[in-house]
């Protein structure tokens, strides 16, 4: 069975959220996408999108995923937020 999965990073915020880069958050998706790679994901990484663009993404994979007869996971990785 196929096995299919988005990683998303943010690692720059657009300027008007004031909120400053993140460092960390393209090394950790890097990470993410090691493991899901050695479990046997097909894995498209995304980085810095806007929310169409992931919903894009999404129904990109969901569809993907259902005419290879395949199946997809999701999940959450926290970043920063504004208060």
């Amino acid at each position: 069975m196929n096995r299919f999965a988005l990683v998303v990073s943010v690692c720059n915020y657009p300027s008007a959220s004031k909120l400053a880069p993140l460092p960390g958050a393209k090394e950790d998706a890097d990470a993410i996408m090691a493991k899901l790679k050695e479990a046997g994901f097909d894995v498209t990484p995304l980085a810095d999108c806007t929310a169409q663009e992931l919903r894009n993404e999404i129904n990109e994979l969901k569809v993907s995923g259902a005419s290879q007869g395949g199946e997809w996971r999701s999940g959450a990785l926290a970043g920063k937020a504004q208060r």
